[in-house]
């Protein structure tokens, strides 16, 4: 089997107040959904069927719901040579005496591992989020444009966007995606109209560029400050359009409504027809 070209790197450490009891013994990547599965499969399931095989999960609170769902990543057929799931929790060390402060400090403090790696593309995900996507199309398309930067958007109401999702405004021309002419972090006020899905393929040697010169900042997070950052610095930033279903599972609301959208006689979410993997055998279910 060749050795990868794309590092996938999942978002997977955060709690948010808002899910209340739900997290209280786990990060939101690892609540339950649909009965049996956990938010995390989700991304998990499509980079499987992406064929994207080497993971790697970052993951910093009350992570043993987390590593005992993963388990050997055999559910998604993660086993073998060139392919697996490393899950990195913080830690602190002579040259570095925090726990990470942030997404694009945690995969800052994980350099090493990227690089030994060596990949060609990094693609970084939030893990706690509902949607299939084939994310070669995706890596086809910032291969394409030569980007430093490509960040999946889905569109959505100005209205629905305040205050929760980053905002983008994207270059017309390509039904695919298009340069970002702007983009903005929970604005009040949206100039643009696609959401982020913090679904984002890097350029490996921007990448690595860029998260140590934010290290002389004070907020360490990819939509408030990477992609500001190289906004700022006209990098080849782009934007590609995701047009399937996307649930969000911030709130008991978002999170009752995007469980809601697995029932009906034409569910928007059809977990079978998407492939989704879990695992249940650390439950006891064969």
């Amino acid at each position: 089997m060749l050795k990868p070209s794309t590092l996938a790197m999942i978002l997977a450490g955060g709690r948010v107040g808002e899910l209340g009891v739900l997290t209280h013994y786990r990060p939101k990547s690892a609540v339950p959904f649909g009965g049996f599965a956990r938010v995390i499969d989700f991304p998990l399931s499509n980079l499987m069927h992406s064929r994207i095989e080497r993971i790697a999960i970052l993951s910093q609170y009350r992570s043993y719901s987390l590593i005992n769902h993963i388990g050997t990543g055999a559910a998604w057929d993660m086993i073998g040579r060139n392919r697996g799931i490393s899950i990195l929790p913080p830690f602190k060390d002579y040259e570095n005496p925090h726990w990470y402060r942030g997404s694009a400090d945690a995969v800052y403090q994980n350099l090493d591992f990227v690089r030994y790696h060596t990949p060609a593309e990094i693609l970084v995900l939030s893990g706690d989020h509902i949607y299939t996507m084939d994310y070669r199309k995706m890596i086809r398309y910032h291969n394409e444009h030569n980007a430093d930067l490509t960040a999946a958007f889905i569109q959505v109401k100005k209205t629905d966007a305040v205050a929760r999702f980053g905002v983008a405004e994207i270059a017309e021309g390509n039904v695919d995606g298009g340069r970002l002419l702007s983009y903005e972090e929970k604005p009040d006020n949206p100039k643009g109209h696609w959401a982020s899905l913090t679904v984002l393929c890097f350029r490996p040697e921007i990448l690595y560029t860029i998260l140590k010169e934010n290290q002389r900042n004070s907020s360490y997070e990819f939509g408030r400050d990477i992609i500001p950052l190289m906004m700022a610095k006209k990098m080849n930033v782009h934007g590609y359009k995701f047009r399937g279903y996307w649930g969000y599972t911030g709130t008991v609301d978002e999170y009752w409504q995007t469980s809601m959208d697995l029932l009906g006689k034409s569910p928007v979410i059809d977990m079978e027809k998407w492939g989704i993997r879990t695992n249940l055998e650390h439950r006891g279910i064969r």
